[in-house]
């Protein structure tokens, strides 16, 4: 195996725009603007938080700062959601007919690109197939760490209200300065909790386009076994 063969090969950054049809990255930047939308309020929620805390802003109006975009990331999260609802809606109305059409130009796009690659040393795709495929498994396992993670953090949260109910029957005095420091700390949490959240689905998401890249790269290298 010349070295040549294996810069010749297409980069996965490369590969994952080729695998995609012309329409579907529409779908995508829309996807990945309401994406960029909510983890710049989460950072600005964390920030105003941060600031409170070390007190370089008051706490009213670090509260009412972090509610207001808490309400701006619901929004956006709404509208996201409700144009996704309406695509569903749009296909179940078609009888999904335009949705079987988009798989079918899918199909024939990536046969294209299986033809393509069809030029290239069969184990040098095998080998990047295989590489591909770890990496596509990598990513998955990290997004379930995530959602591991997240759900760690509701569990303190949980825990912590518990103590502070505890604690408010026997020490009655303190319950104002520990309500007062579980809602810093909820905010805080609530924060992150989504952030692991909202970053092991974009994990997913690239999981899975590793794995039709690897999927592409594989039947590319089938197929030239089978000429």
């Amino acid at each position: 195996m010349s070295q040549s063969s294996a810069i010749d090969l297409p980069s996965i950054s490369d590969m994952l725009e080729r695998v995609k049809l012309q329409e579907s990255r529409k779908t995508g930047r829309k996807d990945r603007c309401a994406v960029i939308a909510m983890a710049v309020l989460l950072g600005l929620m964390a920030a105003v938080v941060a600031v409170a805390k070390f007190g370089w802003m008051g706490m009213v109006t670090a509260k009412y700062t972090v509610v207001l975009l808490y309400a701006l990331l619901v929004l956006v999260y709404a509208t996201w959601v409700a144009l996704m609802l309406v695509e569903v809606f749009n296909h179940v109305k078609a009888g999904f007919r335009q949705a079987a059409q988009k798989v079918d130009r899918q199909i024939a796009h990536q046969r294209e690109l299986i033809s393509w690659l069809g030029s290239y040393p069969r184990e040098l795709l095998r080998e990047r197939a295989m590489l591909v495929e770890l990496e596509s498994k990598s990513w998955t396992r990290r997004a379930g760490i995530g959602v591991a993670f997240g759900a760690a953090f509701t569990v303190g949260l949980s825990l912590l209200a518990a103590a502070v109910k505890v604690n408010s029957t026997s020490l009655p005095s303190s319950v104002p300065m520990l309500n007062s420091y579980v809602n810093t700390i909820s905010v805080t949490v609530y924060a992150v909790m989504f952030g692991l959240l909202l970053g092991s689905a974009m994990a997913c998401v690239f999981a899975a386009r590793l794995e039709k890249v690897a999927g592409v790269f594989k039947e590319a290298a089938e197929r030239g076994n089978a000429v």
